[in-house]
């Protein structure tokens, strides 16, 4: 092989390098999950009642209290996805002026035909503070930050597939508030788990210790800069 043309092949293999690089460090994937089970429990009429209606109802009065459950199914998300972003969002229609908490529970061994007050999901795992927001407007779409204060998903949900939200009112008084959920009519106003990760590609994953970012740009840059050369030389 000539110099010259043994040049040029090189000038081109690191182009192609280059664009491989950069194409395939990481993958990013969308996900809009809605619940596959959500009601709520309340000690209002007795702890044996199950209140598995069209709505979330949340209380919290010196008569009585009412939390939410819902659970969401994970199966699509992959074991290799690292998630960047995972919010709740909620529609509320009823109450207003009220503090909403979102915990996570790690226990999922609960359905919306069965739950009741004796034997809700926070009986038998201790919730862990994800976010929580200030309602002052009904008719309103409110969202969550889920891993503001907490690492997620845990592997327990990775085990069942599925992760469960307590939402409670942390307000004191006459508080109360309704919200759709999973038996509503329209999507758009459904309880919706909204979460984004990225999956590194292991073809090109070369060493346990990543590059940072600046240093990938770099090099990549230089990579494609010498192919263009290459290029112009080879016109020449």
């Amino acid at each position: 092989m000539l110099r010259r043309d043994r040049n040029f092949f090189f000038c081109w293999f690191f182009s192609v390098l280059a664009g491989i690089f950069v194409s395939s460090v990481a993958e990013a994937y969308q996900y809009s999950i809605h619940p596959s089970d959500d009601t709520y429990v309340s000690n209002f009429t007795g702890e044996a009642s199950n209140y598995g209606v069209n709505y979330l109802y949340l209380a919290n009065t010196p008569a009585f209290l009412a939390y939410a459950y819902l659970k969401f199914p994970l199966a699509q998300i992959r074991e290799n996805e690292v998630v960047d972003n995972a919010t709740l969002r909620l529609y509320n229609f009823s109450g207003y002026h009220s503090v909403i908490t979102v915990s996570y529970v790690a226990f999922d061994d609960w359905t919306e035909e069965t739950i009741t007050w004796s034997d809700h999901p926070s009986d038998h795992a201790v919730p862990v503070l994800m976010d929580s927001k200030f309602l002052s407007y009904i008719y309103e779409n409110i969202q969550f930050d889920l891993i503001k204060n907490i690492s997620w998903p845990l592997p327990s949900d990775n085990e069942d597939n599925s992760l469960t939200l307590l939402v409670t009112l942390s307000s004191f008084g006459d508080a109360f508030l309704a919200s759709t959920s999973n038996e509503g009519a329209d999507n758009n106003w459904l309880p919706t788990l909204n979460i984004t990760t990225h999956t590194m590609d292991s073809v090109v994953e070369i060493s346990s210790v990543p590059l940072p970012s600046s240093l990938v740009l770099i090099l990549s840059g230089l990579m494609a800069f010498r192919g263009s050369a290459c290029l112009f030389r080879r016109k020449r």
